[in-house]
């Protein structure tokens, strides 16, 4: 499909309003949203007061806009596992791996969304839901997995606030860690052996019907 060219007043448009974007994240993450002032922001990106409500009606917009996109990117690589999976503690280790993954790659917007949620509902909304999508399929697995026989005899919903425990509390140690040298591998992979050791008794998975 052949994209439209952008004109000279659509790029300028264009990048005014992603001078407005990162400027406010950078500014949420160093103050904190609540601390943050529409004038601030437009002060820091060099634009007029004024430019700022021809593209938002409120700083909160800013921050909803790039949580949505986040939500969205999510969603796209969330589908059904691969046939081809024939290990449970491979596929829970899939499944943590992509969690880690989007976290870290939209760290800062997660990070602003996650420090704003106590305090505004709206904000809280978009994290549950973006962390609703990112359990999702933790939860498939784990209720497939007691079916199977492949469980130890323990309550299914207390492993799957366990799991989500362990999940939650590797989010937020994600968060905090920068730079290139993050090893996601390494920390999918140690949170999906200690749950593995503690709720598996079997690590073959039969076959899944289509």
């Amino acid at each position: 499909m052949e994209h439209k060219r952008l004109n000279r007043h659509e790029r300028r448009k264009a990048r005014t309003k992603a001078a407005i974007r990162d400027t406010a994240l950078d500014i949420f993450l160093k103050k904190g949203y609540h601390r943050t002032s529409i004038q601030e922001i437009m002060e820091q990106a060099d634009l007029g007061y004024g430019t700022f409500y021809q593209y938002y009606n409120s700083k909160l917009d800013v921050l909803l806009e790039q949580a949505n996109e986040v939500y969205a990117k999510i969603t796209e690589h969330y589908h059904k596992p691969p046939l081809s999976e024939t290990s449970i503690f491979k596929r829970t280790l899939n499944s943590i791996r992509n969690v880690l993954e989007a976290c870290h790659e939209h760290r800062k917007v997660m990070t602003v969304l996650k420090e704003a949620k106590h305090t505004d509902p709206e904000i809280k909304q978009i994290w549950d839901k973006i962390m609703g999508e990112l359990t999702r399929r933790l939860e498939f697995d784990i209720s497939w997995s007691f079916n199977k026989g492949l469980c130890r005899p323990v309550d299914k919903q207390v492993a799957i606030a366990a799991l989500q425990g362990l999940i939650l509390g590797a989010i937020d140690y994600v968060l905090h860690l920068d730079g290139p040298d993050v090893n996601i591998d390494q920390i999918s992979a140690d949170v999906s052996l200690m749950f593995k050791e503690a709720i598996f008794i079997r690590d073959e998975m039969p076959p899944i019907k289509t």
